[in-house]
């Protein structure tokens, strides 16, 4: 598969970001090869745009499921122990 070098860096950059989505589930794999027949879908044109559009938003927004593990045992710690932060 050849890729033009900055659509591979945008891939990159989205799997840097959200590489943990999915995984450990069996029979998907989120790397370049998924990213790339994804992106395969568009126009030529707009791939870049929209993968580069994809980065900017999964970085401000994308939740790791560790996070979100670490956010929901804090939330239950806090609401079990009646903590006042929570009121």
């Amino acid at each position: 598969m050849q890729i033009d070098q900055n659509i591979r860096s945008a891939i990159n950059e989205i799997i840097r970001i959200a590489g943990c989505y999915r995984a450990g589930e069996p029979g998907f794999n989120f790397d370049e090869a998924h990213v790339y027949k994804w992106i395969e879908q568009f126009d030529e044109n707009v791939r870049l745009p929209l993968l580069n559009e994809l980065a900017y938003v999964l970085e401000r927004t994308y939740i790791t499921r560790q996070t979100m593990k670490s956010f929901l045992r804090n939330l239950f710690n806090a609401i079990k122990s009646n903590d006042s932060k929570c009121n």
